[in-house]
């Protein structure tokens, strides 16, 4: 049997430390892959800090091409669909197949959604 292939779904928290666990607890008998749209985790319980002064937005931050160092493949991009009997998911034009998915999509946020929010 080769290697198989664990696709997780969402570069944030759950999905790095996952992706993370996992490689290092499988090595090279798995193929790990994190699709994301951004190019950088960011670390939302710092925010308080960020907005106090304390930190800046790059302390809070870390561009996900570190994880190459690990050989976790990113894949940027949407997921535009889930099909659960090929064990596929399409991003973007391409369908990405799996042995095993982790969805660990994060919440997207609205603060427009929020009035004055985004003024003050």
């Amino acid at each position: 049997m080769g290697k198989q292939t664990v696709l997780v779904l969402g570069g944030g928290i759950s999905g790095l430390v996952a992706s993370n666990v996992l490689k290092d607890n499988l090595g090279n008998h798995a193929d790990i892959k994190i699709v994301e749209q951004k190019k950088h985790f960011e670390f939302p319980p710092s925010y308080p800090w960020v907005m106090l002064g304390t930190r800046t937005a790059d302390q809070v931050q870390r561009n996900l091409d570190i994880l190459k160092k690990k050989e976790i493949d990113v894949i940027w991009g949407e997921v535009s669909g889930i099909n659960l009997k090929e064990s596929s998911v399409k991003v973007g034009d391409s369908n990405i197949f799996y042995d095993f998915l982790i969805i660990a999509l994060w919440s997207k946020y609205a603060p427009e959604k929020i009035p004055g929010l985004l003024e003050n």
